[in-house]
């Protein structure tokens, strides 16, 4: 019966131990974007001691009620804590393309339920607002993500996420968002 009982318990446990595993990567995105949004409000500072990335700016999705925190750079560390920016772009430039990269099991889970036609406010450190309209969506391999590319000097942004989006593991697709400037 003891020993019963100790067994019952060493597989709770384990069995809370890996509810606690699953829960990590998205609490990790939740705590971080709330850092962020400290660091953003404070100029751009570092949002804690050794932090590899900067906050640039900030997505808001009107309609959807969503709001996240652009990193300064696409490293995959970066990318745990949220989305960011792939290359090394100037802000606020905007000229041109921007790629912007994101988790689909965090993040970017979002990005399916825009529509065509759905409003992008992108505001920088300094407080200008960017006004981007979702113009396509893609799903594309990987390695594929020329033909949405132009060689536009217009604002145009890129959203990407891994695809498909409600799944996890490893994946051959990309899931991607093209927004054109309403400025």
């Amino acid at each position: 019966m003891a020993a019963t009982i100790i067994l019952i318990k060493a597989f709770l446990c384990v069995g809370a131990f890996i509810s606690i595993l699953g829960l990590w990567h998205p609490a990790k995105a939740l705590l971080g974007q709330m850092l962020l949004e400290t660091a953003f409000k404070a100029g751009g500072e570092q949002p804690w001691p050794g932090a590899d990335l900067r906050p640039i700016g900030k997505l808001q999705f009107p309609r959807l009620g969503i709001q996240k925190i652009i990193l300064s750079n696409a490293t995959g560390q970066a990318m745990a804590w949220g989305p960011a920016i792939l290359g090394n772009k100037k802000f606020p430039d905007f000229k041109g393309l921007t790629i912007i990269v994101g988790h689909r099991d965090s993040h970017m889970r979002f990005l399916k339920d825009l529509k065509q036609g759905d409003l992008l406010k992108f505001i920088t450190l300094n407080g200008k607002q960017l006004r981007f309209i979702v113009n396509a969506k893609r799903v594309v391999e990987k390695t594929l993500w020329v033909p949405i590319v132009t060689k536009n000097l217009q604002p145009e942004i890129i959203l990407v996420t891994c695809w498909p989006i409600e799944e996890e593991g490893p994946t051959d697709k990309r899931f991607l968002v093209h927004l054109v400037s309403d400025n």
